[in-house]
């Protein structure tokens, strides 16, 4: 069903189950090597920036990097197509060639990040529903959760068309929003 034209919002129905298993796999307590390093973890350059017309997006990043980072075991790919349902429950989750200790506010971003020609999790409320999901079990950071969220924004901006890319734009303004109203808390 989240595969279809989403209407009306029929994503918002699964989203608490796909956050409370990613909570599930963050809890799993196991020694395991560091994430492989990737280039979503990086700040883009501001040639990058400039060329996208991303500017805000990189004052925010540079400025407000979390210094105290929440590790755990992250699967380290966790989105929609890694993810097998069956009943409207998530029955299996693939690849985990990427898992690891890594920083649990970047999987959540991971998660939730809108792909190009992906019609759920376009919408703040869609992502709030996961993020309840997630917290029924295990706590993380608003501030670095938003943090990692423009961050890959920023990185997935140039994989889309025009029109992805001014969604993308909205999702940036939209999480340094959510990021401002956290840190004010």
């Amino acid at each position: 069903m989240i595969l279809d034209d989403n209407h009306p919002r029929r994503s918002l129905q699964y989203m608490q189950h796909y956050g409370y298993t990613l909570a599930a796999l963050h809890g799993i307590k196991r020694a395991c090597k560091r994430v492989k390093h990737r280039k979503f973890f990086d700040l883009p350059d501001s040639d990058y920036c400039r060329k996208h017309l991303l500017s805000d997006a990189e004052t925010f990043l540079r400025k407000y990097k979390p210094k105290n980072q929440s590790e755990c075991f992250v699967h380290g790919d966790f989105h929609y197509a890694n993810i097998l349902w069956k009943n409207n429950r998530i029955s299996a989750v693939l690849d985990f060639e990427l898992s690891g200790l890594g920083i649990r506010e970047f999987d959540l971003a991971w998660a939730v990040f809108l792909r190009p020609g992906q019609r759920f999790l376009d919408t703040l409320e869609e992502i709030d529903a996961f993020l309840q999901g997630y917290a029924q079990l295990q706590k993380y950071s608003p501030c670095a959760f938003w943090y990692y969220y423009v961050l890959i924004a920023a990185r997935f901006f140039a994989v889309g068309d025009a029109a992805y890319q001014e969604k993308v734009r909205g999702l940036i303004a939209a999480g340094i929003g959510r990021y401002m109203s956290s840190i004010a808390k």
